[in-house]
């Protein structure tokens, strides 16, 4: 009788594990630079990946997406939909208002754009811009555009390794 109760508390002990880690949170590692100093080569982080079910993305997340030729990337939300986004001598312009991005290096440099450089006016319905904070050597909607909301995976919520770099994601 003690058997099968120590297998069955193992059994579901085991069962709640991948039922959490398929469904609620996954360690996911970072690879590449191109979210610097936020995040680092190497660097693992907890994705939540149920955040987005119970609240809306929002500005300055960083989150896990995947891309459409199943590449996954770590990126940064700048950009709402209806939205428009624009970059003028370093500084970010939604709408108009200028917003500060605390997150970035000091020595980080976002080149001169506009939503508009490609024939959009706002950001359209349930898309997203996205960015990496090393702008310079980021892959991100300037390169492959908008990002639909069904693409996003989670949130990046913790950085648990190495141990070392142990923090919240900011």
């Amino acid at each position: 009788m003690d058997f099968f109760k120590n297998f069955c508390a193992y059994l579901l002990a085991i069962l709640l594990v991948v039922v959490i880690r398929l469904y609620v949170f996954a360690p996911t590692g970072i690879i590449g630079s191109s979210m610097l100093t936020t995040l680092a080569d190497g660097d693992v982080t907890i994705l939540d990946k149920i955040v987005y079910d119970v609240s809306d993305i929002e500005r300055f997340d960083v989150v896990i997406l995947k891309r459409d030729n199943g590449e996954f990337l770590v990126k940064r939300v700048i950009g709402l939909p209806f939205e428009y986004v624009e970059y003028i001598d370093n500084k970010l312009y939604i709408n108009g208002e200028l917003f500060e991005e605390p997150f970035l290096d000091s020595e980080a440099y976002t080149l001169d754009f506009g939503i508009d450089d490609w024939d959009y006016k706002v950001i359209p319905k349930g898309q997203y811009l996205v960015l990496g904070d090393n702008r310079m050597a980021s892959k991100d909607s300037r390169y492959f555009g908008f990002v639909d909301a069904s693409n996003i995976v989670g949130k990046a919520r913790l950085v648990v390794y190495p141990f070392g770099h142990i923090s919240i994601v900011k």
